[in-house]
């Protein structure tokens, strides 16, 4: 994958053609954009650069081109950072990064914590989100005091496997 940051520069105004040239030139397959600031602009530079897929986040500074359609992407900035920061992931590996991820967690959860999280999201989806953090934060605190997180923590520490005792 050919990947491109660019910054444009005052949500390229007035300069679509030429931002436009340069990224023909460059040939990327993922173009991420600083400041990025007029949405308007990256949808115009995305039909002038034949990309498939484009998104900007009004009034904040980063934006993305991508040759192929896009399955996911968001835009996060975390409270401790100056700066934000974008997720993206192409379609066609949206499928194959849940697997990995239910993967890793039936491989380092410990079996009472996915027993709690399969009965935790169905009830929590519908609630208000200061309702389920507050959940989430019970039941995470509840944990603490199980003898899983021994066991997590030791195989963290020795760099193996965990061997959680079975959820009855």
């Amino acid at each position: 994958m050919r990947l491109l940051t660019y910054n444009i520069k005052h949500g390229g105004h007035g300069r679509i053609a030429a931002l436009a040239s340069v990224i023909n030139a460059c040939t990327p397959d993922l173009v991420l954009l600083q400041e990025a600031t007029d949405p308007g602009n990256v949808e115009r530079l995305a039909e002038a650069t034949g990309m498939a897929d484009w998104k900007a986040y009004g009034g904040q500074s980063l934006g993305f081109l991508s040759r192929e359609p896009v399955a996911y992407s968001k835009w996060t900035r975390p409270r401790v950072s100056r700066h934000a920061f974008i997720e993206i992931v192409p379609a066609g590996e949206l499928r194959l990064r849940a697997h990995a991820y239910a993967t890793e967690l039936a491989t380092y959860s410990a079996p009472r914590s996915m027993a709690v999280m399969k009965e935790q999201f169905p009830r929590e989806a519908s609630v208000p989100l200061f309702e389920a953090a507050r959940s989430a934060t019970e039941l995470m605190i509840e944990s603490f005091g199980r003898p899983e997180l021994a066991e997590g923590l030791a195989s963290w520490n020795e760099r193996r496997p965990p061997r959680f005792p079975p959820h009855r």
